[in-house]
């Protein structure tokens, strides 16, 4: 299945856990320099560390084939996992922590940018252990990566409902199917469905003045749910945790339990998102009647 220009990659957030209490732990650093001392599963492939130290990121690289995204996922979940194991710990794909930890210590990952992040945001990125799967799709430039993203916003809430993955967060069931994104992700400004652009350079110029005004680090923060991806063709588009959502009664009842983590796994999912925007490239349509 390869298309050329069409390429694609895939990134998988996860949270770090004790055996035995399921409580997140913070072992990013000795899990990651394990998992980095064996050959990787390719050589763009990345092992990253995350905002807080219990959480840890798997990247493929750019693949054009959705079975060598499949391979990658696979070696780079199983890379991560032995490697947590062997520091006490286990590797969970989960969009928020599940259980909560007797005396929870949020301890943010060494870095500039994460120490400035954290110096900004104080509290509210203080206990932001949420988990996403993120699916990037090059585009031949950075104009058709915004046409698109234009093109999909009237979609985005239905794939958000079709995604969700995170109905407990620390031991309580929070009343939402996805919490992750109903009370994470939507404290920040830049969150949820993007605004609608007319150029790029009227999406940069909002960019810069979320920066200007405080509401970002740098213009790579935003959180919105589909973005041109900053500083390369791919643009990216927030997707979900692969985690069994048909668990859960208010799950099945959104997914009717057609689109479970079982029947659609990341790489298939994310063949499906580049067929999408391959529609959209092509379609690279205007202003949607009757949007702001």
């Amino acid at each position: 299945m390869s298309d050329a220009g069409l390429s694609m990659g895939v990134e998988e957030e996860f949270l770090l856990v004790d055996p035995v209490t399921g409580a997140t732990v913070a072992r990013a650093e000795p899990v990651l320099a394990r998992a980095r001392a064996a050959p990787p599963p390719a050589p763009d492939t990345g092992l990253q560390a995350e905002l807080l130290r219990t959480q840890v990121e798997a990247a493929t690289g750019v693949c054009t084939r959705l079975a060598e995204v499949r391979r990658q996922l696979r070696e780079s979940r199983a890379l991560l996992a032995d490697a947590a194991r062997a520091e006490d710990a286990r590797l969970v794909s989960t969009g928020t922590a599940v259980t909560a930890a007797a005396a929870p210590a949020f301890a943010f990952s060494p870095g500039e940018r994460f120490q400035r992040i954290a110096e900004m945001g104080g509290g509210v990125f203080a206990d932001y252990e949420v988990c996403g799967c993120h699916v990037h799709v090059g585009v031949p430039d950075r104009e058709t990566a915004l046409a698109v993203v234009n093109h999909l916003r009237p979609w985005l809430p239905t794939l958000v409902a079709l995604a969700v993955n995170s109905p407990i967060d620390r031991g309580r069931d929070r009343g939402f199917a996805s919490c992750r994104v109903t009370e994470k992700m939507g404290r920040f400004p830049c969150s949820g469905v993007p605004p609608w652009f007319e150029s790029v350079a009227a999406y940069e110029r909002e960019l810069a003045r979320l920066v200007d005004c405080g509401a970002m680090a740098d213009t790579a923060m935003t959180f919105w749910l589909a973005r041109p991806s900053p500083g390369c063709r791919p643009w990216s588009c927030a997707g979900r945790t692969p985690w069994p959502p048909s668990r859960t009664p208010r799950c099945r009842r959104v997914c009717r339990g057609r689109w479970c983590a079982r029947r659609w796994p990341t790489w298939r999912r994310g063949g499906r998102r580049r067929a999408c925007r391959r529609r959209c490239a092509r379609r690279r349509c205007g202003r949607p009647p009757g949007t702001a």
